[in-house]
């Protein structure tokens, strides 16, 4: 794995529990969203760029995905 590679791993893998501690922890949902987004773009600039072909790689563009699609049914719903 490249460098990249390994940063969007271990970006991607603090994600979930960060999201799932968000009961106890304030503002950690916030904070395991920016890693999620910046896990999954590192990815995305590591399989793209360094042609990166990792499983483990192309598994952290999963929280790009539940990031993105967060922000979007927020923006779209109108919740403040």
């Amino acid at each position: 794995m490249t460098n990249r590679g390994r940063w969007a791993v271990g970006l991607a893998a603090s994600f979930f529990p960060l999201v799932f501690a968000a009961g106890v922890v304030p503002r950690a949902a916030l904070l395991g969203l920016i890693c999620g987004l910046a896990g999954g773009s590192t990815a995305l600039v590591a399989i793209v760029r360094d042609r990166e072909r990792a499983l483990s790689v192309f598994a952290a563009l999963a929280p790009l995905v539940i990031g993105v699609a967060f922000v979007l049914a927020e923006s779209i719903s109108g919740n403040p």
